[in-house]
Formats: C-alpha cells, sequence, structure tokens
C-alpha cells in the first residue's frame, strides 16, 4: 500500500463495506470492491480474520473488474 500510495483507512473501509463482493475461481480469494474509491482488496478470510493479500488501485477498475468476470476468474459472489 505503501508503494502505490493507498491509504490504510481506504482498505478498512473497503473491507468494512464493499460496494461489489467476487469470487476468484483461480485462487478461491474474495475480492472486495469500492468503485469509488477504485480499490479492489483481495484478501482471504478464516473463521474470525481477513487477511489482506493484496490491494489494486486503477483508475480503470470497473473495466479490469468487467474483464476480469467476462473471462470467468471472477464470479459475483
Amino acid at each position: 500500500m505503501l508503494e502505490r500510495d493507498i491509504a490504510n483507512h481506504d482498505v478498512v473501509a473497503v473491507v468494512a463495506r464493499p460496494e461489489d463482493i467476487l469470487y476468484d475461481t483461480f485462487t478461491g480469494r474474495e475480492i472486495l470492491v469500492d468503485y469509488n474509491r477504485n480499490v479492489a482488496v483481495i484478501c482471504e478470510e478464516s473463521a474470525d480474520t481477513i487477511v489482506v493479500v493484496t490491494v489494486l488501485c486503477s483508475k480503470n477498475l470497473k473495466d479490469l473488474v468487467k474483464r476480469r468476470i467476462n473471462s470467468g476468474r471472477w464470479i459475483k459472489w
């Protein structure tokens, strides 16, 4: 997050209230998306813990999500 200048509070906000929740069919991870912030948080969830694996930040996030859904890589959760 430091390399991409993504604030911790943005990541926490996306995890707390995502606009969209997707599932990555290749990795089995959840993708939490906030289109207003242009942020997608890829995470793994266990019983009581959410582990952030990586964070995507893109001006073209809607297009990226659409491409991955169309390819079958991500599905609506």
